[in-house]
């Protein structure tokens, strides 16, 4: 093949202005180098800022409360915002069609097996423990589950020990556990994603799609599982309670806030120290010496491991108390709090965790170099921030 001599001028100019013209390599380069050590983005620092800004404005509301009118106040206002955040709940309460489907005799007690419509084809299915003391009322407490797999059956021994006191409990699967996985593969004999999370994800999805969200459905099954309480001649209506863990604690709170009904919530592993907020900022140590800083205020908890009653010498926070191996230091005042804590003698025994991480068996080096930055930053809502043994050289 032959090319004209202009024609080749023409294609050499073209490659030359054409390579004088491309970006250089930085202009490909989408994101900066990464720092070593946990870092805060800078959305997520947005987002540590805005939930600050939102419990300034939680304790202002607070510290303005003087009478019962001003508390009831104060709580209608939260109902009103919680309402508008789920998207409301339905108007209408249907019939519950419940049946027990089976009982379980057990000793001093027995178990009811028990289904109930929260909605017209929303099928609940439930364990009612029920005690066999021959007492014409009994006070009654829901137990709603948190993230297991198995639902109801995961919480039998909490049940259990409630109903020996003379509690009915009933504890139901949440959607998405237990006997109500919604994308069960009948021939494959497991869900089509995983119980708990993965259908949780996928049905919270696609209910934002539809204007609202699956805590609506979660809180409604709580409230009809009152109804179905109030049904029973062996409930006494005034005396109704909740307790949760985890997802249950969530379904707690939020249950609890919207039936007045209920008389005593008493949430577990979701709202507990809400003044406790901090970021950490840095982490070293060398197995007597530990150093950290972290903006915020509230309790820090350090795992110390056994080290032989010694009381450790603390700069920068004040020892609140010294219990086993636990020592709580206090942080006063949301500021940055530069914090050291040295042991006069090694610990007996060296083994290692993580701040903020219940995980184990970690030195600080690995921490420091793959801990990701949002389990350890942002609005904590637990007093256990901190759990810390560096590891021996």
């Amino acid at each position: 093949m032959r090319i004209s001599l202009p024609i080749a001028v023409i294609l050499f100019l073209a490659l030359n202005v054409f390579a004088a013209s491309a970006p250089p390599p930085e202009a490909f380069v989408v994101m900066p180098p990464a720092l070593p050590g946990p870092q805060i983005t800078a959305y997520l620092k947005y987002q540590t800022e805005l939930a600050w800004q939102q419990d300034d404005a939680r304790r202002t509301a607070w510290q303005s409360i003087r009478t019962e009118q001003d508390l009831l106040r104060v709580q209608e206002q939260i109902r009103t915002k919680l309402l508008a955040m789920l998207g409301g709940l339905p108007t209408r309460k249907t019939p519950l069609r419940s049946k027990i489907t089976g009982r379980i005799p057990m000793d001093s007690f027995h178990i009811e097996k028990l289904i109930f419509e929260s909605l017209p084809g929303v099928y609940v299915t439930a364990l009612v423990y029920v005690p066999d003391d021959q007492k014409k009322s009994h006070p009654a407490v829901l137990v709603p589950p948190g993230h297991a797999p198995d639902g109801k059956a995961h919480y039998q021994a909490l049940c259990q020990h409630l109903v020996r006191r003379g509690y009915v409990v009933i504890c139901w699967d949440p959607v998405g556990q237990g006997e109500r996985s919604q994308f069960w593969d009948q021939k494959a004999g497991k869900s089509r994603y995983n119980l708990i999370c993965a259908e949780h994800a996928v049905l919270g999805n696609l209910a934002y799609l539809a204007g609202t969200n699956l805590a609506r459905w979660e809180i409604w099954d709580g409230i009809r599982a009152v109804d179905y309480l109030l049904t029973r001649p062996d409930v006494d209506s005034d005396r109704i309670n909740i307790t949760g863990t985890s997802g249950g604690g969530f379904q707690t709170a939020l249950i609890a806030a919207l039936d007045p009904r209920i008389k005593v919530a008493m949430p577990s592993c979701y709202i507990t120290a809400l003044p406790m907020r901090g970021d950490l900022l840095s982490l070293s140590g060398n197995g007597l010496d530990l150093s950290f800083s972290m903006f915020g205020e509230g309790e820090v908890i350090i795992d110390l491991g056994p080290h032989n009653n010694q009381t450790p010498v603390v700069t920068g926070a004040t020892i609140h108390s010294l219990t086993g191996d636990l020592l709580e230091l206090t942080l006063t005042g949301l500021s940055q709090h530069d914090v050291a804590v040295h042991l006069l003698a090694p610990p007996t025994e060296v083994v290692s965790t993580v701040l903020f991480s219940a995980d184990t068996g970690s030195s600080v080096t690995d921490f420091v170099t793959n801990a990701v930055a949002q389990t350890i930053s942002g609005t904590l809502s637990s007093a256990l921030a901190t759990a810390c043994r560096p590891v021996l050289s």
